[in-house]
Order: C-alpha cells, then sequence, then structure tokens
C-alpha cells in the first residue's frame, strides 16, 4: 500500500497513532444513522479523468476543505484540477477550495498542514520521502463521508479530520503525545500554479491570536482576491511568518521585527507562516473562513459562522445538511447502483457554491464589491456543462435554489463590464472559457417550468444583451450572417449551432412572458443551424465570411484550429436540440437517422485520435460520453421512432461509463453535469431540449424511486422485471394508464403519481414509434 513505506517515524510511533485514532472503512462506514449520506462515496471520480475531491463540503457550500496531493505547475497540471489523485501515495497539505470535476482549475486556496517534530518550509519532492513537508499516507486509513474526511499522516503520526459547514472549514489534528505540535500555512501554492501566479500576499497574527490574510492571484480569474481568518483552539507558543522569495532586486524596507519569529504581519509573493504549539495533550482544533472581499469580512464569517469549539457537533450538522438535500429521492437498487447513486447527486450539488459573505457582501465580474439584497450569491458557474442536466436536476429537485442561482445570475449579469451573462464564472469573475451564452437556456429552463421569484423583465433583458453583444464570440457576423465564419472565429460551426439553440430557449422564455417580438426574432436564429448543415457530407460544419464551407475537410479532426470545440463533425452533428425533427428530415428521415445513429456508435474508433484533446474521453465509437456534447445523443432515437435503440445504447454507456470505484467517471464530472446526467438516467428520463418542458423517456436503472417534490408531491418510478435478462421496455403506465409516448412533460411530474415501466427481455418496436409518441423538440421547424 501506498503508506506502508514508514521511513521518517519509528514504526512503533505510527502503528501506536493508527490503534488510538481508527480510520474505520474508507467510504461510507463509521457513523451509524447517516440516512442517504451514508451511501455516498467521495472517492469516485478521484482517480483517471473524473478530477473530483474526496474532502469535506456541505450542498453548494463556500467551503471545499480536502487534501492535495499534488499542485504541478501548468500546463502538467491537468490530472490534479481537483488537487487531489488517488493513485498518489503523499499529501502536501489540505486548502480550502476545490471545483469538482472540472477539466480546467485553478483554486487550492488557504493550504495547511499539521506537522511533528522539525519543520520543512518548503513541500518537497514527492519522490523523496522527508525531502519537505509533505506526508505519506494510506488508503487504508482514509474516511471519506459527506462533510467529512479524515486521514492519517504516516510520517507524522498524525490524525487528521476536517469537516466543512457553509463559510467554514474545520480541523482537528491528533498529535502523537509528547512531540511538538505546529501547523505550516503556505501561501504559495495554488492549483494550476505557475511561477509568479501570486501577486501579492499578506498575513498577519492579531493580538487574540487570530490570523488572517489575503492573496491575489493571476490564474483562471486574472487578478482574484481570496482572503481568510483562521482561529486555534490551543494558545500558540511561538510563531514564524516568513517571505520566501529569492531574486528581487527592491523590497523596500524592513518593518518592525528583524527576525520571523517577532512578526506580527508580513507581506510578500511568497509567505509562509509556522504556528507552534509545544507538545499537546489534546487535539488541536481550527476553524477557518474565507472571503472574496476582505479580511475583515472572513473574521465575520468565521465569528458568525464558526462560533465555538465542538468538532462532533459540526461533524453532525454536515451529515445531516447531506441527509436533507439527498432526502429528496429515495431509491431501491442493490447496493452498488445506489452508491452510484447517491455519489452521481451528491456530486450534483456540489455547485454553484456560495460566493458571499454573512452580510451579503461579494465580489462581482467588475472586481467591485456589491451586496446581495433578499437572496444569497452564488458563483462557480461552468455554463456550458451544466445547462444540459445539472440545473434542470436543480429546476425539479430544489426549485428554491434555482430561484438563488438565477437571481446570482442576473446580479452579475448587472455587474458585468460588457452588460451580459456569465459564461464561465467562479466567486464572481469571469474566465471567458468555453462557448455559448448558456446562462439564458438556464434561465429559460426555469421560468418554462414555472420557477418564480426572480425579476424576469431583468432576466430577459440580460438574455438578449448576451445574444447581441457582437465582440463576444463574433455574434457581430452571426447575427449578420446567420453563422460564424471560421476565418474570423475559431469553432465556428459548434459556435454557429449552440448560439441557435440558446436563441431558441430565449423565444421560448419571451413567449411564456407574451413578447411576441422578441420570440420571432429569437425563433428565427434558433434556425440557424441549418447554415452549418452540409447535406453533401452529411456532416455540420465551419463556413467561410464567402459563404463557403471551409476545406479540406475531415470529420474525424477534432483539436486546434478545427471547427469545433472539445470535439469533431461525428460528435457535433447531432447537437440540435431545439429541431431534432428538422435534423431527422436533413438526414433523409427516421431510418437513415438510425442508420446514422448506429454508425456512431458502432464505429472502430483508435483513442489515439484525441491524444491531444485530453476532454474526449469515454469512447463507444465517436460517442464521447467524457464530454457534454454528446450526452444528449443517445435519446435521439426517441425522436425518430426506435426507442428501443435508445434503452439498448443507456445500457451500454451506464454499464461502461460509470461504477463505484476511483476511476468510476470516464471523464470530468463537470461540476455536476456527468452525475445529472446518471441521475436522470437512472430514473428513466433526460431533459435532451433545456427550455421546453419536455424530458425524453428511456428506461430506469433503479427498480423504484420516489422523488419528494417541493410542492408536497412525490413522483414514483418504477421498473419490473429490472435485471440483465431484461434491458428493454415493454410497456409503460402513467398513473395506471398506459403511456403510449416516449416523453414526459414537466408538470405530469410536479402532480405526482406513478409512472411504471414493465420490462422485457426483446425489443418492442411498435412502442413510442409513431410520429405522435414521439418528443415534439418545440422547434418551429419540427413536426
Amino acid at each position: 500500500m501506498p503508506g506502508s513505506r514508514l521511513l521518517s517515524l519509528p514504526l512503533l510511533l505510527v502503528f501506536a497513532a493508527m490503534i488510538c485514532f481508527p480510520a474505520g472503512a474508507a467510504g461510507v462506514a463509521g457513523v451509524a444513522g447517516m440516512g442517504h449520506a451514508a451511501e455516498v462515496d467521495p472517492r469516485i471520480g478521484t482517480g483517471g479523468d473524473g478530477h473530483t475531491f474526496p474532502g469535506a463540503t456541505v450542498p453548494f457550500g463556500m467551503i471545499q476543505l480536502s487534501p492535495d496531493t499534488a499542485m504541478p505547475d501548468f500546463p502538467h497540471a491537468y490530472k490534479w484540477a481537483a488537487g487531489y489523485q488517488y493513485g498518489d501515495s503523499s499529501i502536501m497539505g489540505f486548502s480550502h477550495t476545490h471545483f469538482s470535476g472540472s477539466g480546467h482549475s485553478d483554486l487550492g486556496d488557504v493550504l495547511v498542514m499539521p506537522i511533528s517534530g522539525a519543520v520543512k518550509l518548503d513541500p518537497g519532492d514527492p519522490a523523496r520521502p522527508g525531502s519537505g513537508y509533505r506526508s505519506r499516507f494510506s488508503h487504508a486509513s482514509e474516511v471519506e463521508q459527506p462533510g467529512y474526511y479524515a486521514v492519517t499522516l504516516s510520517d507524522y503520526g498524525i490524525r487528521a479530520e476536517l469537516v466543512a459547514g457553509r463559510r467554514v472549514g474545520w480541523h482537528r489534528y491528533t498529535f502523537p503525545v509528547g512531540r511538538p505540535a505546529h501547523l505550516l500555512l503556505d501561501l504559495r501554492p495554488s492549483i494550476y500554479d505557475y511561477p509568479g501566479k501570486v501577486l501579492w500576499a499578506r498575513l498577519r497574527v492579531h493580538p487574540d491570536g487570530a490570523v488572517t490574510g489575503c492573496r491575489e492571484t493571476r490564474g483562471w480569474a486574472p487578478g482574484r482576491v481570496l482572503c481568510f481568518a483562521m482561529r486555534f483552539s490551543q494558545p500558540m507558543t511561538s510563531r514564524q511568518l516568513v517571505d520566501r522569495e529569492t531574486g528581487v532586486r527592491y523590497k523596500g524596507f524592513n518593518g518592525p521585527g528583524n527576525r520571523p519569529q517577532d512578526r506580527d504581519a508580513q507581506n510578500g509573493r511568497a509567505l509562509v507562516g509556522v504556528f507552534d504549539f509545544g507538545a499537546l495533550r489534546q487535539p488541536l482544533e481550527v476553524k477557518v473562513a474565507i472571503s472574496s472581499v476582505s479580511e475583515a469580512n472572513a473574521l465575520a464569517n468565521l465569528d458568525q459562522d464558526g462560533r465555538g469549539w465542538d468538532f462532533d457537533a459540526r461533524r453532525a450538522e454536515a451529515t445531516a445538511a447531506w441527509n436533507r438535500a439527498l432526502a429528496v429521492i429515495d431509491v431501491d437498487a442493490p447496493q452498488a447502483a445506489r452508491t452510484m447513486f447517491y455519489t452521481a447527486l451528491y456530486h450534483a450539488m456540489l455547485s454553484p457554491t456560495l460566493s458571499m459573505d454573512v452580510d451579503g457582501d461579494y465580489r462581482g465580474p467588475d472586481h467591485a464589491v456589491h451586496r446581495a439584497q433578499g437572496f444569497e450569491f452564488y458563483s462557480t458557474w461552468s455554463l456550458w456543462d451544466v445547462y444540459r442536466a445539472q440545473q434542470p436536476l436543480m429546476v425539479l429537485l430544489h426549485p428554491e435554489r434555482s430561484v438563488d442561482f438565477i437571481r446570482s445570475l442576473i446580479a452579475a449579469g448587472e455587474a458585468s463590464p460588457f452588460g451580459i451573462l456569465p459564461v464561465w464564472a467562479y466567486q464572481g469573475l469571469e474566465t471567458w472559457t468555453m462557448i455559448g451564452y448558456h446562462a439564458v437556456p438556464v434561465i429559460a429552463d426555469a421560468y418554462v417550468k414555472g420557477v418564480r421569484g426572480f425579476d424576469a423583465e431583468a432576466a430577459m433583458r440580460l438574455m438578449v444583451a448576451s445574444a447581441s453583444y457582437g465582440p463576444y464570440g463574433d455574434l457581430a457576423d452571426y447575427m449578420k450572417l446567420g453563422y460564424v465564419p471560421i476565418d474570423k472565429e475559431p469553432e465556428g460551426a459548434s459556435k454557429t449551432l449552440e448560439y441557435a439553440y440558446d436563441d431558441w430557449s430565449l423565444a421560448q422564455m419571451a413567449k411564456a412572458m407574451g413578447k411576441r417580438g422578441i420570440a420571432a426574432r429569437f425563433d428565427r436564429r434558433a434556425g440557424n443551424w441549418r447554415r452549418a448543415w452540409d447535406r453533401k457530407t452529411g456532416f455540420m460544419r465551419a463556413r467561410l465570411s464567402n459563404g463557403r464551407f471551409r476545406e479540406p475537410f475531415d470529420p474525424t479532426f477534432a483539436g486546434y484550429g478545427s471547427d469545433y470545440t472539445e470535439g469533431n463533425a461525428w460528435q457535433y452533428s447531432w447537437y440540435v436540440p431545439q429541431d431534432v425533427a428538422g435534423l431527422i428530415a436533413a438526414m433523409g428521415g427516421d431510418a437513415r437517422f438510425v442508420a446514422r445513429l448506429d454508425q456512431l456508435f458502432d464505429a472502430k474508433v483508435d483513442p489515439a485520435l484525441f491524444k491531444n484533446v485530453e476532454d474526449i474521453t469515454g469512447l463507444i465509437g465517436w460517442y464521447a460520453h467524457g464530454n457534454e456534447p454528446s450526452h444528449h445523443v443517445a435519446y435521439l432515437y426517441d425522436y425518430a421512432g426506435a426507442p428501443w435503440k435508445t434503452q439498448a445504447r443507456l445500457k451500454q454507456i451506464m454499464d461502461s461509463q460509470y461504477a463505484p470505484r476511483p476511476d468510476g467517471l470516464s471523464g470530468n464530472d463537470d461540476l455536476g453535469q456527468m452525475s445529472a446526467w446518471y441521475v436522470f438516467t437512472a430514473l428513466g428520463f433526460y431533459p435532451v431540449t433545456p427550455g421546453s418542458d419536455e424530458y425524453a423517456i428511456g428506461r430506469p436503472f433503479v427498480a423504484h424511486a420516489a422523488i419528494h417534490l417541493a410542492n408536497g408531491h412525490t413522483f414514483s418510478v418504477s421498473a419490473a422485471p429490472l435485471d440483465d435478462a431484461h434491458p428493454y421496455v415493454g410497456a409503460v403506465t402513467l398513473d395506471g394508464r398506459p403511456l403510449h409516448r416516449t416523453y414526459l412533460h414537466h408538470g405530469e411530474i410536479l402532480a405526482g403519481g406513478e409512472l411504471h415501466f414493465s420490462m422485457q427481455a426483446v425489443p418492442n418496436k411498435t412502442w413510442g414509434s409513431a410520429v405522435a409518441a414521439r418528443p415534439a423538440a418545440m422547434s418551429a421547424y419540427g413536426k
């Protein structure tokens, strides 16, 4: 095991630590009465490409307190986008901010490491134990539970335990008896690091023993400021504040204190603090709050949300928060499937994250401080991913959250220097990552499904502004030509297709609001997908400014310089969720469309084709489940009258792309989108076209599920017999009446009742095959 080679401490000391501070089983063991939280395994996705973290957090919380095994410099940091890789054998510390499943990264703020004995000020080389402050560990000593994480640091014999609140991270460190106890705070490292990333940092020890500080970094969101406040349960015996930066030509003049031990404050770009507590007879507890606004706000967050010293009570609160959140769905399934389901539901409720202090202050995209009035401000918006299923899942399960989410998007748009909604933002700041204006369908989907409580007029103004801002992604040419010309803007085919869908979703909300002029304008733009369709090759392609398709053309090519975003023509030619009926007609009708889908899934593809496109993973033929453009594709058979093929493909995907183990996600979880796909699919339906009130029906992967809705109703899904021998749907009933169509309305779910699937061994090729039985695609160009 990784932690079994013990060099820096006597074996007896480490074994004693393990006996005194037993880990219990990893994952779901250790706490009785945990409800559905006990069925979550946060290890899933922490190996391979999942990029999830195993540490402590609460639903949509501001704190993600988790171990970091490495923070290598960009561009070699992709594997450690969440700071932790299951295959690593040492931990460099515990930091307070992490993304869950992102394909690019930042954060890893306020990294601390408990140390017993001599202190080294640098993390060291993981290949050379003892070369720095990092410590080896064994997975056998880890406990990962929603809201709680624990591990034994074998080089120090320290038992580390972490718990998260909404704004506060709680630590408990049990040191070996008789050995000096220290806590190191390192403000240098960062996820996706590089030399010079820290622009400036401050560190201060207050007269009452509190420690505060801030650092500004130039990372994914340039100029991001993150402040913190920290308190200890035991008094410090000494401390040192050190600036480790070298080679600076001008440092000004020294402030008070000739030695690091004498300084009450330190500024610089490479700050390390070491806080000494002597030999402790009881655990050291540490509580840390963060703020994107100021040290004073971080202290206020700590003093209001971090009162007292009761680690076990905070752990119980975190568990209770997760039990409440996960109780929205009860499922009956074998244990492995339950673990996968509830872990997916857990991962789907990590983002967006609270990004507001206790007084309502938050940092906006203009870098100014704003104050939320009457709502909570959330950020961490991977909108290119989460508009597809994760946000529709929240509309279904937690519509009250959706109100705050949408009010946050509106507030961010109103503070934007560009006057548009967020694209990919975190801690209030914009990164301009990915394409489209997908905050639009997030808002439209909620509105069409009846969510209210936000200013729809303000939302519509920002939606129109976002869809009309010419400098963004060459919208100027899109509005003029009806497509994005590839000689002026990269990834022109993908942008044309995604803009057209976003336009359609905007039109749906405008219709619902009675804004006929806006609706007509954007309905017309929704048909722009046809400008990308090349009848000759049968693929979506990018055009030049002169109207011709770009040549030469290779439908298998993906990567820098292609017509597509993280994909190729095989993967993007299905992206017309607003007009699947129109796409079927363009491809030659039902039979040809189904044959083309089969060709997509059944192709023999060498994964080496995508060696330079790290996000294209989870291949089944050309289908790439590890990346979002493919997520709706298996459901498209429904629209061509072959739902039995949707059922077969879903089984193929569920069996090959998800597993309850650390490498059990075939691609980045992308802030919960991969997990939300799993939740919907396990329930038997999926929102192919957010912005409509329809869900395409697939087949369930749990025998029974009860969705406890916010309106007090319960909607149940059942399937029998449900096993590998009966993979196909024979018949469906809704509240006991035969259901011959392959879609559900949102309102039918909200009304409560039961959707029952009779499963069978062979396909029923007549159920759902009639044109009238198919999902409508809700398009002016459809049926």
